[in-house]
């Protein structure tokens, strides 16, 4: 997840995806992404202490 945030490249190669949502929404999804994942890794830290 937060791999695919930070490569937007990959994305951006896929029409219909750029085709289906607007620049703001990809934005925000990747924002949300990235805070996603690292509230999960910070999860994962705290529990595995």
């Amino acid at each position: 997840m937060l791999l695919f945030a930070t490569i937007p490249d990959l994305v951006v190669e896929n029409k219909i995806y750029l085709h289906l949502f607007p620049y703001t929404i990809f934005f925000l999804s990747h924002v949300l992404n990235i805070i996603v994942a690292f509230l999960l890794i910070g999860l994962a830290v705290e529990y595995g202490h």
